[in-house]
């Protein structure tokens, strides 16, 4: 049925005197193969007949007549531009000074010494531990991907300004 391609097959006697059945047809039992096909096409074209008309109908039935003192569910001035929330950046949590500088300086620790490199996760755990030591608030620890995201950010800067101090030199 969902195929884009009807499948065309001869019927057997016997299925069109079960189609002719099933929709109520009445015919004789000894009736040739080609009458019995006539039938069916009448029936099937009565049925299509029958389904366009209740479809038609229906359509007359449901069409809605719109005023203007019908509630619209949106608010007024919903789409303006100035409205829009989409390619808005900064408008989440920030990291705050603090936390900042102590990412800056285990990401710098990394950068001298290449065997002290803080991954995103250890700089989380790190953080975790100031909060346990009081010298942080629970609420200033970023999420594993804020820092991820930051240490991104941070090294392509810090990319850049030692490019230029190499250049300068």
């Amino acid at each position: 049925m969902g195929d884009c391609y009807a499948k065309y097959f001869r019927l057997t006697r016997e299925r069109l005197l079960f189609e002719l059945k099933k929709r109520n047809i009445n015919v004789i039992n000894t009736a040739k193969r080609d009458g019995l096909v006539k039938e069916l096409e009448l029936g099937l074209a009565n049925e299509t007949e029958m389904i366009q008309d209740d479809i038609s109908e229906n359509q007359e039935n449901q069409n809605i007549i719109w005023n203007s003192t019908y509630e619209f569910p949106l608010e007024s001035g919903w789409a303006l531009k100035s409205k829009q929330k989409y390619g808005k950046k900064g408008g989440g949590k920030r990291i705050s000074k603090r936390v900042w500088k102590l990412l800056e300086e285990y990401f710098l620790e990394g950068d001298v010494d290449k065997s002290k490199r803080f991954t995103a996760t250890i700089m989380l755990e790190n953080l975790r531990n100031k909060v346990e030591e009081r010298e942080l608030d629970e609420e200033e620890i970023p999420k594993l991907q804020t820092i991820q995201g930051w240490i991104s950010r941070y090294s392509a800067q810090h990319r850049q300004k030692m490019a230029e101090i190499s250049l300068v030199r």
